[in-house]
């Protein structure tokens, strides 16, 4: 036999056995991690990315996004389902180890002093009603509480002695009001109310415009109230005039002093919703906390990252909100009137007056401020230092 030929018989034997040996090198397995969790991580790796196009970023090798969703499960023992909303899948644009939420650790009420706590920060109309009394121009009335036909109470209320949600309705004056649940609900079944010559015209987040036996029957199953709807700034409506935008301003309190942790600005994706948050669509981008303006990228939950508003077409980067240092100045005033709380994710709408509260929010997740400041763990360790 030629010599040749039999050496490179052996070469391609060689070379053989050490791609099958490659091939048969399993990642998962060689860390122990079990099939289902193969699974997830899988379908995490091979969604979009979030930040595909955009300015030139590159996306990791597979190998090296798959790595990550391991050393993720690893330390926490789940997978991470945010892995592609944060853009850790993105060369250069995030160390996954700053990222800190629920699920890995944060706790927003680590440090709670319950003999300070004077009433439910999650309780809007409570919330409400102890600004009101201190802020009258950082807040609006309530006109009353109802669920269903009947009213329910009159204690935060503005419309008395009525026990009938109808009768109250008559006793609106005309004007154009907002209504959503007491208890939290992401946008889930918010209105608008328009009451014209005594007319009642009711356009519901999802439904579009109902009657009046809809809106009763909607109303039926849980507390609601009546509020009046916030006429926005016109920097902020510029963005989406039929949503109201909002602040989302976290404060904390470790020490003496509320500090801001960060913030963001939440508004409608289009002209055909009249809610802003991220659960129904809604974009926000990250604030930065010192000048108020815009930060460069915008974020879905469950699309594309952008840098301008698809609708509209403003760019977000270094875009001005109005009344920045009171919007500060007013998250710091309604956490020290409920003290006990370590941190608080506060609502707050600029009109053309100043800021206004929308709600409080004790448990404010990290989804938001995560993705818009490239993780938060350093901002709240930092916090309770200073």
């Amino acid at each position: 036999m030629n010599p040749k030929k039999v050496l490179l018989n052996i070469i391609t034997f060689v070379c053989f056995i050490s791609l099958l040996g490659t091939a048969k090198a399993d990642i998962y397995k060689d860390n122990n991690i079990p099939d289902y969790i193969k699974t997830k991580i899988q379908k995490i790796v091979d969604s979009p990315s979030h930040m595909d196009g955009i300015d030139g970023f590159r996306r990791k090798p597979r190998k090296q996004r798959i790595k990550d969703n391991i050393r993720w499960y690893k330390k926490y023992g789940k997978v991470n389902d945010r892995y592609n909303a944060y853009c850790l899948d993105i060369e250069n644009f995030g160390n996954q180890n700053n990222f800190i939420d629920s699920s890995t650790g944060l706790n927003p009420q680590e440090n709670i002093d319950k003999s300070q706590i004077k009433f439910s920060i999650d309780n809007k109309l409570s919330l409400q009603s102890a600004v009101r009394k201190k802020y009258k121009d950082l807040s609006k009335p309530v006109y009353f509480r109802f669920k269903g036909e009947k009213i329910l109470d009159f204690k935060y209320s503005e419309i008395k002695n009525c026990t009938k949600t109808r009768s109250a309705l008559k006793k609106l004056p005309d004007g154009k009001f907002f209504i959503k649940p007491q208890s939290d609900c992401k946008g889930k079944n918010a209105m608008i109310l328009v009451k014209t010559g005594g007319k009642l015209k009711f356009t519901h987040v999802s439904r579009g415009e109902i009657s009046l036996r809809e809106f009763l029957k909607i109303t039926s199953c849980r507390a609601f109230f009546v509020q009046d709807y916030i006429e926005q700034h016109e920097a902020l409506k510029a963005l989406n005039p039929t949503t109201l935008n909002t602040i989302r301003l976290i404060t904390t309190k470790f020490n003496k002093k509320p500090r801001v942790l960060c913030a963001g600005l939440r508004m409608g994706k289009n002209t055909k919703t009249i809610v802003d948050n991220a659960s129904r669509g809604g974009i926000f981008v990250g604030i930065n906390v010192e000048t108020g303006k815009l930060k460069k990228y915008g974020f879905s939950k469950h699309g594309h990252a952008m840098k301008e508003h698809p609708e509209s077409k403003i760019q977000f980067e270094n875009y001005q909100l109005p009344f920045w240092k009171e919007c500060i100045s007013a998250a710091k005033k309604f956490h020290m009137l409920n003290p006990g709380y370590t941190s608080v994710g506060w609502d707050i709408a600029i009109t053309p007056k100043g800021p206004v509260l929308i709600e409080g929010n004790s448990g404010w997740g990290g989804y938001i401020p995560n993705t818009t400041c490239r993780g938060i763990r350093k901002l709240w360790e930092r916090s309770k230092r200073i």
